[in-house]
C-alpha cells in the first residue's frame, strides 16, 4: 500500500472518531432516501427493477478553525459499492482560503444534472477519492480551487509508485460567478496512471471543462452548457473525445413545486487502434413535484442512443424522495 492511501486510511479513521467526539459540540445530522423502479428496454430484453439509495450526512466544529464532514451511502447500488462516500476535515486558511484533506469529489467539470439518472459528463468525474484541496475566494465573485488526489482507477493494485507521487493526478477549477445569474465554470484534471506509461501510450489522461450556468432572474428558468475534452483518452495517445451538454429546468406552480427538466448530450471519438470509435447521443426529460420542503415524487425518461454499437436504449424511472 502507497504512502498516501495509508494517509489516507488514518484520515477517514480520524475523522469518523473526531464527528462521534464531537457530538457534545453539535453535530448537524442529514440524510436523504430514494426509492424508484426503473424499466429499461434495450432492444433485446426489457426489465424492471426497484432501486433503493439511502445517503447519511453528519457534519460538525473540531473546535479552532477546523470542521468535519461526512456521508455514507448506506444502500448503494452503484458499481463501487462503498459506504464511506466522503470523510474529509476541512481548516480556515485566513479568511478567504481553507485547505480540505480526506475522501471527497474532486473539484472539476459543472456538475449540473436534471434528477437521479447520471448524464455523460458525469462519467469522467472522480469521486470517493483521497484529496488534498485547496480553496480560494479571489475576490466575491470568483473562487479558485486546486486538488492533489489519488486516481482510484489506476491499473496497478496496489498502484505503481509513481501513481502516489504528488501532483501526478491532479485538478484546477475556477468558479466565477457573473452578474445576471450566470456562473461560468473552468476546470482541468489529469489522470496519471505510472503503468499505462510502459505500454508505449501516455500514463496520462488530460480533461478540459467549460460550463455555462444561467439562471434567468425569477422567472424559475434555468439553462445549463457543458462541454468536456478528454485528451488521451484511456491512456491512449490521439484517443481523443468530445462530450457537450445542452440543458434546461424550469420551476412552476405554486412557489415552484414542480419542475421540468430537459438535457441533451452527444459524445464522439474517431477510432484509434483498438479503441473504438465513440457516437452516442443521450436525451433525458425529467418531471418533479415537491409535495413539501422534505418529500418528492419525480419522473425520468432516458433514450440512449449508442450509433457506433448500433444500440438504442430507453429507461423510464418513476420514484420517490425523502429529506431529512
Amino acid at each position: 500500500m502507497g504512502a498516501l492511501r495509508t494517509l489516507a486510511a488514518l484520515v477517514l479513521a480520524a475523522t469518523l472518531a473526531a464527528g462521534a467526539g464531537a457530538a457534545e459540540q453539535g453535530v448537524k445530522t442529514s440524510g436523504k432516501v430514494m426509492a424508484w423502479a426503473a424499466s429499461t428496454d434495450d432492444g433485446t430484453d426489457r426489465t424492471v427493477a426497484p432501486n433503493v439509495e439511502m445517503d447519511l450526512c453528519f457534519a460538525g466544529q473540531l473546535g479552532g478553525n477546523a470542521t468535519f464532514n461526512v456521508k455514507l451511502d448506506v444502500e448503494d447500488t452503484n458499481v463501487d459499492g462503498d459506504l464511506i462516500e466522503e470523510a474529509y476535515v476541512t481548516w480556515a486558511a485566513g479568511k478567504n482560503a481553507r485547505i480540505a484533506l480526506g475522501r471527497k469529489e474532486v473539484k472539476a467539470g459543472q456538475d449540473v444534472k436534471l434528477y437521479e439518472y447520471d448524464p455523460l459528463v458525469h462519467e469522467d468525474e472522480q469521486d470517493n477519492t483521497f484529496a488534498l484541496e485547496f480553496g480560494f475566494d479571489a475576490c466575491d465573485w470568483a473562487k479558485i480551487y486546486v486538488s492533489d488526489f489519488i486516481n482510484r482507477a489506476a491499473t496497478a493494485v496496489p498502484p505503481e509508485p509513481g501513481d502516489d507521487f504528488l501532483f501526478q493526478s491532479y485538478a484546477v477549477k475556477a468558479e466565477l460567478a457573473l452578474p445576471g445569474g450566470l456562473a461560468l465554470n473552468l476546470s482541468h484534471l489529469n489522470l496519471h496512471d505510472e503503468a499505462m506509461g510502459g505500454t508505449g501510450d501516455t500514463a496520462d489522461q488530460g480533461q478540459s471543462c467549460l460550463g455555462f450556468d444561467w439562471k434567468i432572474g425569477k422567472t424559475g428558468a434555468r439553462v445549463f452548457v457543458e462541454y468536456l475534452f478528454v485528451a488521451s483518452r484511456a491512456y491512449t495517445k490521439g484517443y481523443d473525445s468530445r462530450t457537450v451538454q445542452l440543458g434546461a429546468m424550469y420551476a412552476f406552480g405554486t412557489a415552484g413545486k414542480a419542475s421540468l427538466g430537459l438535457s441533451w448530450e452527444t459524445r464522439t471519438a474517431d477510432a484509434v487502434g483498438a479503441r473504438p470509435e465513440l457516437d452516442q447521443m443521450r436525451l433525458m426529460v425529467s418531471l418533479a413535484y415537491d409535495l413539501d420542503k422534505t418529500n418528492a415524487l419525480w419522473l425520468e425518461v432516458i433514450h440512449d442512443d449508442n450509433y457506433a454499437a448500433d444500440k438504442e436504449t430507453n429507461i423510464v424511472q418513476i420514484g420517490t424522495m425523502f429529506k431529512f
